[in-house]
Order: structure tokens, then sequence, then C-alpha cells
């Protein structure tokens, strides 16, 4: 079994830390191994028992993939360098993620690239069979509670020690996109921070997320205002009592009184505690915040009471105390019976998964690995000419996708999708004409396309202008939307709400579609485009329509939870 950590950046180690002793202890009964593929996780693993092997770049990974073939990869992530070891089909691959919330990230459609999914409590059960759609949980989705229960850390030697009572204020960052922009650094932290530090009574402990202040300039500044209150309020005492926290989470579950953070993992962390626990509301309107009961049960705090802070905490640890507190259920719900939030059934649901390997193995006896060549060199260098191109059309406001979606009568029944980093011609046009019927017959009155490549959206463009010139096709047409980035993709599929997003090419940049629930996702005729090789990620589409005895050949072996639906146009039943 190994685990996969291919991520550069030293502030994500913390997804690492969070299942080093957990592996540690599986690693007495089951062999486990390591790959990662950065310097800072080398200083990390320094001192683990666990073998660890440094991976650095696609052909190191494929080349030991192919010489050391595991059972089982476990990914705490969804890293988008994860596909690099997500295209081997004769593993098991499960995500296991790096601790429990109600994020969006939680349930993102991406899910369905792992065949399983090792998720804490019936809470997040329930989270994906809301919000992934043709997803089937019950198979897919094993219920482990919470082996890091069992970790033990120490508090870093400069911590202060103090007799007030030891307030955590552990916000989140901002998200890569609007609907995970989560973070009260900047709307609540000054507020938050000021009234406790005014109270005297509380020791204050502030632990940003790691990345915080990584993309957003207002979060940055935010941060760097929350630390010089501290700093000068140290100042002005005997001796420091405040303390900027930068250490890795865990220590802090025993040592602090209660905590105020945002709908984050380290709330559904603290829950296991008992102690008080305080919520933040954010500002972004566009932050999905769904109908959980974590946030049902604890309302969160707005950012106009954050200024009340330290008397919201005093009410808070009373509640806590009192007997009528719903923290102790809302655990249940979350990681099961605490007496459950062991390693039993982590190393119960990693047997389940090698034994699905076997499986495999056994279908595929003697197959391909299927990892394929690499055209990486190439592929970057026609990316970059069409992001350059792209950077100055919308400079001029031709690459406008909020402008080309008003042109769109809503809702629509499916939008074609052709992602790609070289400029084609044919594949698009081949399969937009035989996609242009639905399956009952209908020819829809506008069709929707979308694409990133500038080349391809002037075509596209031209062959909408030539087919309205044709005799007998009046009042047809054909909206092309440029989208290049996941933000565009979700606002799309919100504004437009189609049924089903289809696919008229197998690419990588498909992911920032498919990360979005509600649609149907569905690959139309791969082979329409001469690159194409079948590959693990087809299982990312909820449906392949397809022709090529290759490809089917391909999916039938391919584990059947994780399975696409498949449609060979030569017949008119699924496979």
């Amino acid at each position: 079994m190994v685990l996969v950590f291919l991520d550069d950046e030293k502030n994500k180690l913390y997804q690492l830390k969070q299942w080093v002793q957990s592996l540690e202890r599986l690693a007495k009964v089951i062999p486990v191994e390591i790959w990662y593929s950065s310097g800072h996780s080398a200083g990390l693993l320094e001192h683990c028992p666990i073998p660890s092997v440094r991976l650095r770049g696609a052909k190191a990974l494929r080349d030991h993939l192919a010489s050391h073939p595991p059972a089982v990869f476990l990914y705490a992530n969804q890293s988008l360098k994860n596909s690099l070891v997500l295209c081997d089909p004769l593993s098991v691959h499960v995500f296991i993620c790096h601790g429990e919330s109600d994020k969006a990230y939680m349930y993102q459609n991406t899910i369905k690239r792992f065949d399983l999914c090792f998720a804490a409590g019936e809470a997040a059960r329930e989270r994906l069979a809301s919000n992934v759609s043709h997803y089937d949980v019950a198979r897919r989705v094993l219920l482990i509670g919470r082996p890091q229960i069992l970790d033990t850390h120490q508090p870093p030697d400069d911590f202060p020690a103090s007799g007030l009572t030891r307030v955590l204020y552990a916000p989140t960052w901002e998200g890569v996109t609007r609907a995970t922009r989560y973070s009260s650094i900047a709307s609540h932290g000054p507020a938050i921070v000021r009234s406790l530090l005014d109270h005297g009574g509380y020791q204050v402990i502030y632990r940003p997320h790691p990345l915080s202040g990584t993309r957003d300039t207002t979060i940055r500044l935010a941060n760097q205002r929350i630390l010089r209150m501290l700093r000068e309020t140290n100042a002005a005492l005997p001796a420091p009592v405040h303390y900027a926290d930068s250490s890795s989470f865990g220590w802090q579950l025993d040592a602090m009184d209660v905590m105020i953070t945002d709908i984050s993992a380290v709330a559904y962390d603290w829950l296991a505690t008992g102690k008080a626990l305080m919520l933040t509301r954010p500002v972004e309107p566009e932050a999905v915040i769904g109908d959980f009961r974590l946030i049902r049960d604890l309302p969160p705090m707005e950012a106009s009471d954050a200024g009340r802070a330290a008397e919201l905490a005093a009410e808070a640890m009373g509640h806590a105390t009192s007997g009528i507190s719903p923290l102790v259920a809302l655990l249940h719900h979350y990681y099961g019976q605490r007496t459950e939030c062991d390693d039993s059934r982590f190393q119960q649901a990693v047997r389940h998964a090698a034994g699905l390997q076997v499986e495999l193995e056994t279908k595929l006896c003697g197959g391909d690995r299927g990892l394929g060549g690499s055209r990486h060199a190439t592929r970057v260098r026609m990316q970059k000419l069409n992001v350059s191109i792209r950077r100055l059309l919308k400079i001029i406001g031709v690459w406008d996708p909020d402008r080309a979606m008003k042109r769109v009568k809503r809702p629509v029944d499916r939008v074609h999708v052709h992602f790609s980093t070289v400029f084609e011609l044919a594949a698009p046009q081949r399969a937009l004409s035989a996609a242009r019927e639905s399956p009952d017959g209908d020819t829809p009155a506008v069709m929707v396309a979308a694409t990133n490549h500038v080349l391809t959206y002037f075509h596209l463009k031209l062959l909408s202008a030539l087919d309205r010139l044709r005799p007998g096709r009046k009042g047809r047409a054909l909206v092309v939307l440029p989208i290049s980035t996941a933000t565009a993709c979700e606002t799309m599929v919100r504004e437009l709400a189609p049924r089903e997003v289809v696919y008229l090419k197998h690419h990588y940049s498909n992911h920032m579609m498919q990360r979005v629930n509600g649609p149907k996702h569905t690959l139309f005729l791969p082979e329409t485009d001469r690159r194409f090789e079948p590959e693990r990620a087809l299982v990312n589409y909820d449906e392949v329509v397809t022709g090529d005895p290759g490809t089917l050949e391909f999916l039938a072996g391919l584990l059947e939870i994780s399975r696409p639906v498949v449609r060979d146009v030569r017949s008119a039943e699924p496979v």
C-alpha cells in the first residue's frame, strides 16, 4: 500500500502530517510506503519509520510504478498532480482526504476519480449522497472513524504557559474559487482578536491556515494586522502571553479551552474534545454553505458580532458544560461513537481495498498498466502560447464568458465542451455534428459549446455563422462560450443549469468542469481525436459514448464500482 503526496508546496505539508502516525501504526500489520515529490516532505519523513521514495517528475513516477506496482494507493488531497498516479488501472485508488469538514471540497464531483472514499462518519455519506449525482455512496464510501484520535503531539517549545482561559482562533484560507472562500481573517479576524485581547482574561492563540494570504492580498494584509496586534499586546506585558502559532495542528486539541474557526476541517477535529466550539459565517456571497448539521446546531458568528467575541466565548464555554450541548450528538454524527475512533475500521477498509485489487489482477492478468508516454514538453509550449493570446483577448474584451452567456436562452439541456491544448479542426467539428441530434431525435434550436482554446473558439464561431446561412437553418444558433478557468466553469453550470455536459475530447483540462456537481458528465466519441488513448481517467465521466473496440475493452477491465456507464454507439443498449 502506498500513500501518494505529490505537492511541492511547504504550506501543504499539514496534509501529509495528518496521516503519518496512523500509517506508522498501520505499517505494523500491512506493508506501507510513501511516495512524495518535494524536498519539504523529505525533511518531514526523515525520522519516519515508514519506507518513503522521492519521485520527481512524470517519468520517474511511471518508471517506479512499472517496477513497484502497489495494490492500493491512498490520496490525502485532490491535487492535479495525482493524475500521474491515478492513471494506473491495476491498482485500487482511495481518497482519504486530510480532514473532515462540510466544505464544498469534500463533495466535489471529482470524488469519482477514486475507486473508494474512506470517510469519517455518516455525515460524509449524507454530503456525498445529497450533492454528487451518479455516485454509488453505499458501495464506494467506507466509514473509518477518526484514526488520528490516537496520535500524540507535543506543544511547541516556545508556547508560553498561562493561567488564563486559552482561546484558539484558527481561521481557514481563502480557497481556490469563490465557492470555497470561507476565511474570516479579513471579515472577522481583527475584531475577534481585539475583543479577546481587550478582555484581559484570555490567552489568545492565533493559528491561520498555512495557505492564508497566498491568493488574496486582503487576507494577507489582515493576517499581518492580527500578528502585529499580538506583538504589540505582548510587548506591553511583563512576559509574552499571546501566541502566533505556525506549528502543525494536533497539540491544540488538548491544550486549548475553546476554539473559534471557520467552516473548516479543524472544527471537525475539535468536535472529539467536547469543548466549546464557535464557527464564523463567511461573507463571500458565493461561498457554498450546505444545510449541514454542524452549521444548523452551532449557528455561525456573523461578521457584525465579531467585536463581541470575548462575550460569546464565555457563553459558548458555559453552554458546553451545561449538559444540553449538541457537541456529543455532533461527534457521533460526524465520526461515529468515540470508542470507534481508532485504527480498526481504517485497517479493515484497507484490507477491503486490497481485496478489490485481487479482482483487478484476475481480470487484467498480463494486461498493460496503461501508463503510456508523455507529450508534456510540447503540451506546455502550446499551452503557454494559448494562454498568452487569451490574456490579450481578455484585455480587449473579446474573451468574456459572462457576456457570451447572456446570449443563451436558459436553461439549456446540454453544453458541449472542447478543452484542448492544441488547435484542432476535425475532432470538434465531427463530434458536434454527431451530437447535434439528441437521443430522442429532437434537434435543439440553440446549441451551446465551450472551449478554452482561442483558435477553436473562433473556428466554432465561424462554423456557427456558416451554418446559419445554409438553407433550412434559419433560427438555429451555436453559441460559443470562452471558458478557461474553474470559476468560469462553476459560473456556467450555475447560470445555464444544463442537464448534461458533453465532452467532445478527453483532455486533462476537463477536470475544471468535472469538479462541478449537478449535470451528468458524458464523454462523446473520444476516438474522433487521433491522439486519444484509453486510460483510467475515463472513470471521471458518468457515461462514455464510443464505438471503438479498444476503448470498450479497456473500460470493461476497470473495477465495476467506479466504471462509468458505457454506451456502444453500434448498439442501442448500454454495455
